[in-house]
């Protein structure tokens, strides 16, 4: 990601162009894109794969918002960047739709 970004200064602009297409769609995303606009590590090296994750659940929160089924999209954002346990599937808070969330994975 260093040597990219060093590479093509402008491959992050353009990243975050693509994430920001989905603003508004949720609030969680939201502030994320608020949190990464503008923002390098102060120690890339030392931060770099806490940014990389950053940016791929930022990217997937964005194409899960403007793809995704609302119910879906809102329990991801509220799960990996709404301040929750990354990585802890199951762990949702109460707001979400668990039973539209069900009911899609289910056979009619």
């Amino acid at each position: 990601m260093l040597r990219a970004l060093a590479k093509e200064p402008d491959a992050l602009p353009a990243f975050l162009a693509e994430c920001e297409l989905a603003r508004g769609g949720n609030a969680a995303l939201d502030a994320q894109l608020d949190r990464l606009q503008g923002t390098l590590p102060q120690d890339p090296e030392f931060e770099a794969r806490r940014v990389v994750s950053d940016l791929a659940l930022t990217l997937q929160a964005s194409l899960l918002v403007r793809n995704g089924p609302a119910p879906v999209a809102d329990a991801f954002c509220a799960s990996r960047l709404d301040g929750g346990p990354r990585g802890a599937y199951g762990m949702l808070p109460p707001s979400v739709d668990a039973e539209a969330i069900v009911d899609r994975a289910l056979p009619a």
